[in-house]
């Protein structure tokens, strides 16, 4: 067990007690009516299908496909939370493009470090060099930073403070990002990011392209910063990231945390229903569709005997029902993909896989499952077909 892990165990009922933020939260009744000002089309809220991303999915599909030849293709990647693990899905998309069967993402999904990968892999090989850096090059004080006393006082909502992690992804997240991000959306490609809202319990995804386009470049290109930021914020460990919104030109915020906690992995299944959409722009002709799911853990945890006692047992609890909810996840998504046609393929970090640090952040740890991954993605022999094959 990390220090980190025990520090933030023993802290938890203290800054759950002591811990207060100035709030001006969204009244229940106007949950679903919530939107950041100018960015009213941007995000789904988790209630359902959403006729903004519905509307949006069919536009984008008809401008995708009338692009493509007699024998259209539709490739989707879904990436999963998973913390510094991240860096084995950055190595896979590297190694991805070495093989050069690594194709172009109609779509590109992202939750928590799934989030920060996410650009990169929708905008193709021109970032891999920026992604490989962005995930070997750091170490922990890059990414957080511990502030004890004033999460014991109440002066804090969190055990760290994320100013490291802003400062990384202001770093990476650039303007030519953006103008790239631009250029794909118009291009009839999307880009999706999923945070969890606190007040309402439920997972948002944020239309990144949609977001990018729009006039205020500047106010754009923050926005997409703090999604980000938020859906890699850990609760109680980091700051929720707080989003000012409007209902009926009254003021009003939301408290956004990392992703993963209500979904591990998405497709697009909260948002859109995309047989839906190809039946209402009449496209009937054969697409060739696939999806690929890439997890950012083992599917299976190493034996490791629980102590009795509270630290032992509370840790292993929560990595434990992490651990099944991103199996759900995957049988969630195979349902999705056999309704819609693709063809389903996913992959993990192997069971066999043995990590030379369990700190966070950990460089050489990064860099060990970064050159795992870029490994797997060069070999192309790594994708399973099925959940139902998962043992437990």
């Amino acid at each position: 067990m990390t220090i980190l892990r025990n520090i933030f165990l023993i802290l938890l009922t203290l800054i759950l007690t002591n811990c207060s933020v100035n709030r001006n939260p969204v009244p229940k009744e106007y949950a679903q009516k919530a939107n950041i000002k100018d960015y009213e089309t941007v995000r789904a809220h988790g209630y359902g299908k959403n006729q903004f991303f519905q509307k949006d999915l069919e536009q984008s599909l008809v401008k995708y496909l009338s692009s493509q030849d007699s024998n259209p293709k539709i490739d989707i990647l879904a990436l999963s939370g998973g913390g510094s693990d991240g860096a084995f899905s950055a190595g896979i998309v590297n190694g991805w493009s070495q093989s050069g069967k690594r194709p172009e993402f109609y779509l590109v999904t992202g939750i928590s470090t799934g989030a920060l990968v996410a650009p990169f892999a929708f905008l193709g090989e021109k970032y891999d060099q920026r992604l490989k850096e962005a995930f070997t090059t750091i170490s922990a004080k890059d990414v957080f930073e511990i502030n004890i006393t004033d999460a014991i006082l109440g002066n804090s909502s969190s055990l760290a403070s994320t100013v490291p992690l802003k400062k990384l992804i202001e770093k990476y997240l650039t303007e030519e990002v953006l103008m790239d991000i631009i250029k794909a959306h118009n291009q009839g490609r999307r880009l999706y990011v999923g945070t969890t809202n606190l007040d309402n319990q439920r997972v948002n995804i944020w239309n990144i392209g949609e977001i990018a386009i729009q006039p205020d470049k500047e106010k754009s290109l923050a926005l997409i910063r703090k999604i980000l930021l938020a859906s890699a914020s850990i609760p109680v460990a980091f700051p929720p990231v707080k989003f000012d919104v409007k209902v009926d030109h009254k003021d009003y915020d939301e408290l956004h945390v990392d992703g993963g906690m209500m979904t591990e992995v998405f497709l697009y299944g909260f948002s859109v229903d995309f047989s839906e959409a190809l039946n209402k722009i009449n496209y009937h002709d054969e697409i060739d569709k696939s999806l690929y799911i890439i997890r950012n853990s083992k599917i299976h945890k190493d034996y490791v005997p629980v102590d009795q006692s509270f630290l032992s047992i509370g840790t292993k609890a929560l990595f434990t029902l992490t651990t099944s909810q991103g199996v759900g996840d995957l049988f969630r998504i195979y349902y999705l993909s056999m309704k819609d046609g693709f063809k389903y393929n996913f992959t993990y970090i192997p069971y066999s896989y043995n990590p030379i640090s369990q700190e966070p952040f950990d460089n050489l740890e990064m860099n060990q499952l970064y050159e795992l991954g870029y490994k797997m993605g060069k070999s192309q022999d790594y994708w399973k077909h099925s959940p139902a094959n998962i043992t437990f």
